[in-house]
């Protein structure tokens, strides 16, 4: 752990008596040059350590006064080390990071579309994109498109596999794109092919959408679903 003076992040989740949720994310406070420059040391500390065996997963929007390159700069370190890294972000950010080839990305519609300037707007269009993502750097993309379900390449030129989203009665979808990262991490760290992945990402995520709370979806459920998940394969980019 690597803990700041202030929160960096601030988000408060508000779940209504008939099942309305409202999200409040807040700006939160400047880490210090001192903090930061604990948690680049601590970083390169657990990427030595790590190497090979390790996957270190970017994920969120970065505090105030860290410059969009943080995450470019982390990511070009661990690959100094042989780590495998992950990409969950949006704007100046995800740009900067892509082009710092991690080996695995995972936009969501709306962040993709800023990336690459076009309207996502079904799972040919989503193909494309994720094409286009490893073409800017990424080895690896996904990209989660809400009700439309989440496409996975593990290559360039590769196939590109769509998984539905699977149909459950939500208590709340916040988190869901986590618990797909998380999904796609466990899989990668285990080698498991790209259909099985996705299987598992549909399957967290609809599992987080029945959780009591984002981040604690039941082992249970994410058996059950996987099950059900249905996956289809695009050919390779012509």
């Amino acid at each position: 752990a690597c803990p700041t003076q202030q929160k960096t992040r601030v988000n408060m989740e508000m779940i209504e008596d008939d099942g309305r949720v409202t999200e409040f994310l807040e700006p939160g406070a400047t880490p210090s040059r001192n903090e930061i420059a604990k948690f680049r040391k601590k970083c390169a500390s657990a990427f030595a350590q790590g190497r090979e065996r390790l996957m270190a997963i970017f994920s969120g929007s970065l505090p105030p006064g860290v410059g969009d390159d943080f995450y470019a700069s982390l990511i070009g370190r661990a690959h100094s080390f042989g780590c495998r890294t992950f990409l969950d972000t949006s704007g100046a950010p995800l740009r900067l990071g892509l082009a710092a080839r991690p080996h695995y990305i995972k936009p969501n519609r709306q962040e993709a579309e800023w990336l690459l300037g076009e309207t996502i707007s079904d799972i040919p269009a989503g193909v494309r994109a994720v094409h286009q993502l490893i073409s800017l750097g990424a080895q690896s993309a996904a990209l989660s498109l809400g009700e439309q379900g989440l496409l996975l390449c593990l290559q360039k030129g590769g196939p590109v596999y769509h998984a539905p989203a699977i149909a459950v009665r939500a208590r709340s979808t916040v988190g869901c794109g986590d618990a797909a990262v998380a999904a796609l991490a466990h899989a990668a760290a285990l080698r498991i092919p790209a259909e099985e992945a996705l299987r598992l990402a549909a399957a967290c995520a609809a599992a987080n959408c029945l959780a009591d709370s984002p981040g604690a979806a039941r082992l249970a459920d994410i058996e059950k679903l996987r099950s059900q998940a249905v996956v289809r394969a695009f050919s390779g980019e012509g």
